[in-house]
């Protein structure tokens, strides 16, 4: 003969109780992939800030670049390290800030766009070492400015 014994009481479960794991689950799997996403695009922006910033000084060292930023162009007076530390601090706040929101979306979008304007940025780099190599290679001086003048409608301006 068999007996009988009682258990603990099993707490019976709602009907969306299933649903409402599977979204937890499925939540959190999104914003995982998510922060990746946001680490990976903060990674593309510090590579394009550095070329961005490597670019800044070779032609300030050059002289081929006359700073238009206003704060810039203030620390390179100092020397290239000022302009350096204070770009670097500034990139890496942002990048602090947005990391810690990685799991939003807002942060996401203001990476993704930071990346776009840095990508904007090193095609302007592109365009402005193609204009000092052609002006390099054809010897143009001062006074022969009409083949600059053609490049120059042919390139877009940011």
């Amino acid at each position: 003969m068999r007996t009988l014994r009682w258990s603990s009481p099993t707490p019976l479960l709602a009907v969306g109780d299933g649903a409402a794991d599977a979204a937890r689950r499925a939540f959190d799997c999104v914003t995982s992939r998510r922060g990746r996403r946001v680490l990976f695009l903060l990674v593309g922006v510090w590579m394009l800030n550095l070329f961005d910033l490597t670019l800044t000084l070779r032609a300030w060292n050059d002289g081929v670049m006359y700073e238009q930023n206003p704060l810039a162009r203030g620390l390179l007076a100092y020397g290239p390290g000022g302009l350096a530390v204070c770009k670097l601090a500034l990139v890496g706040a942002a990048t602090a800030v947005l990391f810690s929101y990685r799991r939003f979306r807002c942060a996401e979008v203001a990476s993704m766009l930071a990346l776009l304007i840095y990508v904007g940025v090193a095609f302007q780099w592109k365009y402005c070492y193609e204009m000092y190599d052609m002006a390099h290679r054809n010897a143009v001086n001062c006074a022969d400015f009409s083949r600059v003048d053609a490049f120059m409608r042919v390139v877009p301006v940011l």
